[in-house]
């Protein structure tokens, strides 16, 4: 299928991808969303902000979303992605994101 231009279409402005709950969880894993999150206790309980932001009650709850946005700003010439989690930017610090949660394409 997709070796068909018509069966797996590029150069669209917006795809859309539609995927379970219960899926969410291991496609962030593989991407790496959340490997700066830190390691939890084992003596006292830290809420999912202490911890570096993963808390499956904060990534996949009931009618979870996911968007990874590639934009491009008028005034610079890199293309930029951003990944936002339940109304969520998430910093990804691992690609050096600047303060509005972006990396360099």
């Amino acid at each position: 299928m997709d070796s068909s231009n018509t069966t797996f279409a590029l150069e669209r402005k917006l795809y859309a991808d539609f995927s379970h709950d219960n899926d969410m969880t291991a496609i962030f894993s593989a991407l790496g969303l959340y490997k700066d999150t830190a390691q939890l206790s084992n003596t006292t309980m830290g809420s999912a902000a202490q911890n570096g932001g993963y808390s499956a009650a904060w990534t996949v709850p009931f009618a979870a979303r996911a968007y990874f946005e590639k934009m491009a700003c008028k005034d610079q010439r890199e293309e930029f992605v951003r990944v936002i989690v339940n109304d969520r930017v998430l910093p990804l610090k691992s690609c050096g994101g600047d303060e509005l949660g972006r990396c360099t394409l």
